[in-house]
């Protein structure tokens, strides 16, 4: 009896297409809406400790198996690349 174990996820149902590091809305800085770089990862392979920055979001533009786009925002640097398959699940991105 197997309780608290985590349950898969699921198969990836989609491909990160691109990732933005791009400066939080209404902290100082004013939009300058200049292209901030799309990186693939900002040496992001499984740090630990705080990812999290108060001026800047990420940005990650994913590409649905159907064929959609997503975009996701969110506080801390991801866990993966420009091109890996992951899983949208809840408003979240899985690895």
């Amino acid at each position: 009896m197997a309780s608290g174990a985590s349950a898969p996820a699921g198969p990836p149902n989609s491909t990160v297409s691109k990732i933005e590091v791009v400066p939080r809305q209404g902290s100082g800085a004013t939009g300058a809406g200049g292209s901030v770089g799309g990186t693939g990862s900002a040496g992001s392979t499984g740090t630990s400790g705080s990812t999290m920055t108060g001026d800047r979001v990420y940005r990650i533009t994913l590409k649905m198996d159907d064929g959609a786009t997503q975009v996701i925002t969110q506080e801390w640097a991801p866990s993966f690349v420009t091109g890996d398959r992951v899983r949208m699940s809840g408003g979240a991105i899985e690895r």
